[in-house]
């Protein structure tokens, strides 16, 4: 049964219980009950229309299938994805507890099943609640916690004994250039070690700088 049909039968329906109440004029506040009980069929029977003309749609009334072919050229691969690609990413509040892992045969053994990777020390922490500490920099009160040159030197041995090398974030938010100057300067000896200097700083925001040894 098409829409309009229904429509037009709902429409009789309520135009009969209409001449209803002018026959019985005595009887009036009964029919108006009628004509209420009437609307509220003949709403639900609307809902019930339309909701059979949307499960009715023919599906392939929508557009026609669009052919796609794929082909792989052997002889043109593009640019090979270095070894050294892979890598984790840690926040910067986490590195102490990395760093502990040096010691943990299970954790260096991981890393060596996966060859060789970057681990990345930064996050939101490294711009917000992770502080530098040395003999010339106390603690500062924003600080929920804070990396020493200790455990960069246990990064290090993490870094040795696994093969993997480190990326560290060194954060601006909190603007203390000295102590950012002194933070560098021991991942470059702490990191680097004799033979390795650090390659350069890398800014990927304003906020924060990246070092990481060569």
């Amino acid at each position: 049964m098409g829409l309009p049909f229904s429509l037009s039968i709902i429409r009789e329906t309520c135009l009969s219980v209409e001449k209803r109440c002018w026959h019985y004029g005595g009887a009036m506040r009964r029919e108006r009950l009628h004509i209420r009980n009437a609307s509220v069929i003949a709403g639900l029977a609307i809902t019930l229309v339309l909701a059979l003309q949307v499960l009715t749609v023919d599906p392939s009334a929508g557009p026609a299938p669009v052919p796609l072919s794929v082909s792989i050229n052997l002889d043109h691969p593009g640019a090979q994805v270095p070894q050294r690609f892979l890598g984790l990413s840690f926040e910067l509040s986490s590195l102490p507890r990395i760093a502990r892992y040096a010691g943990s045969r299970d954790f260096v053994t991981m890393l060596r099943s996966l060859g060789g990777g970057v681990l990345r020390f930064g996050g939101v922490s490294a711009d917000t609640r992770v502080a530098w500490t040395d003999a010339a920099t106390p603690r500062p009160a924003w600080a929920s916690s804070t990396i020493d040159p200790g455990e960069l030197r246990d990064l290090r041995s993490l870094a040795a004994r696994s093969g993997w090398r480190i990326l560290l974030t060194i954060g601006l938010t909190h603007y203390d250039p000295r102590a950012g100057a002194r933070e560098a300067a021991a991942a470059r000896t702490a990191l680097g070690g004799s033979d390795t200097a650090a390659n350069g700083v890398d800014r990927h925001n304003s906020n924060s700088a990246q070092i990481e040894p060569a």
